[in-house]
């Protein structure tokens, strides 16, 4: 049968001891479900009465075996399942049951697609199927522009038809020992997940000072992820849903793609290389944004705070030593929470830690640096004592319904503590948006602050349980914990439109989704600089996520280079810290934003050693020199 430039093969097969085994196997590698596994053993593998099958997907010109399986092992499965949040797990998966044995019905070949409808059940006995088998339909579909892409869809549905049967559904396909797995965005520190079980869900979970986890290491967390992976010998897939979802690539001769949802929707692509799969995959998600090319013209982006006296000393010992700089990012604009070790969530300018900021604002734009600020979707109550001359942004926003709400209380969800509570504006709420873009980013960022650009963070995970917009009677947040930050990012990308600063102001993230790309530079989490793999991958790590992020569409993917003197150094900088941030600004500098930050709440930074200044204005110089090779600005 063939779908375009595609030819789909389905060999039909009855059921025989070997394969029961085989499948057997299989579930207790990828499931290790005791229950599942019970009800395996007792299958009556004397009676061949079921018929089961497996698939070949062939791309004709490029004879690219995009889809395969093993004869009699089951290409779609699904599975009953609850997920929930705990701390920092994001969409922890609790299966219920599974359904791996799949039978096929009927194939209908239409002119532009392919039907394959059956049954998928727990297990087989005395012949039959398990009498509670959820009905399925697998629809490969001709890409409307691509003649290379092939789409895919599956859904499944209860026997009875009365609605949805579970809450997971995947495919699988075979692979060899030898493949090479690349992208999921700048999620993954190593250069080949396979091996690995990587779970595409956003979260903010971090270390102190940005040490990685080890779960971000393995393809457990991460705030900056895509649901799509690129072979050395050009085949891809990538999901079009924005549910949870995780790439077995454990296996050596199989790997599945799981979705937390009752619809897997993706594509496939086939092509002659790595590169020409990335090519096709970027056209079709959107090709990255060009940032203004004062970010290179100009040198070196700097992350400080501390106030007007800190940023003016530090802008003076690097303006004496000849440093290009092209912009300050001051990132505690708004002041500094107490106790809390960080900003207030309040998007309106502190003027007591920075008196007279307009004054250093036109100096700073008078030397040709512009300046950055930090803003994310959260707002802080204000105590009543602080409110006084400073505009209530919190209060405006919950009068007004704009934030993510509680679908048990119908207040507002508390993202802080409970005598500090923290709202996070509701971005499935067009009004909401509507706000946000205009009272913080057009009114406070960039015109009472006077900002050129500035780091658009999520710096929160979108709870699945929590009431929106989008889904008053809750229930749905599984859709929109990916989609989020990706949503975030649009909201800033419209401001700058809407206030006429394309081309002149831009902004970077550290979260966000599949088309992320075409709205925004992107970066990796903020890490300490460190030169080993055993705590958070060090420099290796944070170049294999840079690289990853390029082969999902991440193309302007940097990563900042840390000036934070970690506390257990003492009051100086050894000479070993000293090595490896000038390492790293040496390795940075040949990115696409070289970008540097001093850590949120640190005391002590590499900007009082004058060995380091030496060495972050040598490298700027090298970073703005390369502008003339570089075209992605």
């Amino acid at each position: 049968m063939e779908v375009g430039d595609f030819r789909v093969s389905v060999k039909l097969s009855l059921v025989d001891p070997e394969t029961v085994e085989r499948v057997a196997k299989k579930l207790e590698s990828a499931n290790k479900n005791k229950k599942n596994q019970q009800q395996i053993d007792k299958m009556n593998i004397e009676a061949p009465k079921i018929t089961l099958a497996n698939i070949v997907v062939v791309h004709l010109p490029t004879l690219q075996v995009v889809w395969s399986s093993e004869p009699g092992v089951n290409f779609v499965g699904g599975a009953g399942m609850l997920v929930s949040q705990n701390g920092d797990t994001p969409c922890q998966e609790h299966f219920l049951w599974h359904a791996n044995i799949q039978t096929i019905d009927v194939i209908n070949h239409g002119k532009s697609d392919v039907i394959i409808r059956g049954h998928l059940s727990k297990g087989i006995y005395n012949g039959e199927l398990h009498k509670k088998s959820p009905r399925y339909a697998l629809i490969l579909r001709k890409h409307p522009v691509h003649s290379q892409c092939l789409n895919l869809s599956l859904q499944i549905e209860s026997e009875d038809n009365k609605g949805e049967a579970n809450q997971s559904h995947f495919i699988s396909s075979n692979t060899t020992a030898n493949d090479v797995f690349m992208g999921f965005g700048h999620r993954l520190s190593t250069p080949n997940a396979k091996g690995m079980e990587v779970r595409v869900s956003n979260s903010s979970k971090k270390g102190k000072h940005g040490y990685a986890s080890k779960e971000m290491q393995e393809g457990g967390a991460g705030n900056l992820v895509v649901p799509h992976f690129v072979t050395t010998n050009g085949a891809s897939f990538f999901l079009t849903t924005s549910e949870p979802s995780v790439f077995d690539l454990r296996h050596d001769d199989w790997f599945s793609v799981r979705v937390q949802s009752s619809v897997l929707k993706g594509t496939w692509i086939a092509a002659n290389s790595a590169l020409e799969a990335m090519s096709i995959h970027a056209s079709l998600q959107g090709r990255v944004k060009k940032m203004p090319m004062w970010t290179q013209r100009n040198g070196a982006m700097l992350g400080l705070s501390g106030g007007t006296f800190t940023v003016r000393r530090i802008h003076k010992a690097l303006r004496e030593r000849g440093c290009p700089i092209s912009g300050v990012v001051i990132s505690d604009w708004t002041g500094i929470k107490p106790k809390a070790n960080r900003m207030w969530y309040n998007w309106v300018l502190e003027r007591e830690l920075y008196p007279n900021w307009k004054h250093l604002v036109d100096d700073l734009e008078n030397s040709g640096i512009n300046v950055g600020l930090y803003v994310n979707p959260c707002i802080d109550e204000i105590p009543p004592h602080l409110r006084s001359g400073r505009r209530y942004i919190f209060g405006e926003a919950e009068d007004n319904g704009y934030f993510i709400k509680d679908p048990n209380t119908k207040q507002v969800y508390n993202f802080g503590t409970e005598s500090a509570h923290c709202g996070v504006v509701d971005m499935t709420n067009q009004d909401a948006v509507n706000w946000f873009k205009e009272t913080i980013i057009q009114n406070e960022m960039l015109g009472r602050a006077g900002a050129s650009f500035w780091m658009a963070d999520t710096n929160f995970d979108a709870p699945i349980g929590a009431k929106y917009k989008c889904d008053p009677d809750g229930g749905r947040g599984l859709s929109v914990v990916n989609r989020f930050p990706q949503d975030f990012a649009k909201v800033n990308r419209d401001a700058i439109r809407d206030a006429g600063r394309e081309g002149d102001s831009f902004f970077f993230a550290s979260s966000g989704f599949s088309e992320t790309a075409q709205l925004v530079a992107t970066s990796l989490s903020d890490r300490v600089s460190n030169l080993h793999a055993k705590s958070d991958g060090g420099m290796m790590a944070a170049l294999n996520g840079i690289i990853n992020g390029g082969v999902s569409g991440f193309a302007l993917g940097h990563c900042a280079v840390s000036m934070a003197v970690p506390e257990k150094l003492g009051k100086g900088i050894s000479s070993r810290s000293r090595d490896m941030i000038c390492r790293w600004l040496e390795m940075m500098a040949f990115t696409s934003l070289f970008r540097t930050h001093d850590g949120e709440g640190v005391v002590k930074t590499a900007y009082e050693d004058g060995f380091v200044l030496d060495q972050l204005t040598r490298w700027s110089k090298v970073y703005k020199a390369l502008l003339v090779t570089d075209k992605t600005c």
